[in-house]
C-alpha cells in the first residue's frame, strides 16, 4: 500500500505536468524511471510472484492497485509522447526485455 500511495502522488505530479505540456523539461527521463516505472516495475514483479505462488491481496490493495493502474494508464501514453517529441526517452519504453503483463515497458 505504501508503494501504491507514492506512486498515486507522482502519477498526481505527472499528470499536472503533462497538462502543462512541461513534463520532460520538468523530469529527466531517469527521475521518471524512478518515480513511475520503477515503482511500477516493484508491483508488477510483485503480482507475478503472488500468482506464481497463488496467494491474493487484499480487497483494498486490489482496489487500490486497480486504481493506479486506471491513473497510470491515463497518463504513460502521453508522457512517453512528450518525451519523444522533446528527443527525452522514458528508459526501456517499448523494449520487449520485460515480462508480457508489464504493459507500462
Amino acid at each position: 500500500m505504501n508503494v501504491i500511495e507514492k506512486m498515486q502522488h507522482w502519477i498526481s505530479r505527472a499528470n499536472q505536468l503533462l497538462k502543462e505540456h512541461n513534463l520532460a523539461e520538468s523530469w529527466d527521463q531517469t527521475e521518471f524511471d524512478s518515480w513511475i516505472q520503477d515503482l511500477m516495475d516493484d508491483i508488477g514483479y510483485t503480482l507475478e510472484l503472488l500468482g506464481a505462488m497463488k496467494l491474493s491481496l487484499s480487497t483494498k490493495a486490489t482496489d487500490s492497485l486497480a486504481n493506479l493502474e486506471k491513473n497510470l494508464r491515463g497518463i504513460f501514453p502521453e508522457a512517453v509522447r512528450q518525451y519523444r517529441e522533446s528527443g527525452h526517452y522514458p528508459i526501456d519504453a517499448g523494449r520487449k526485455v520485460w515480462p508480457e503483463s508489464f504493459w507500462w515497458r
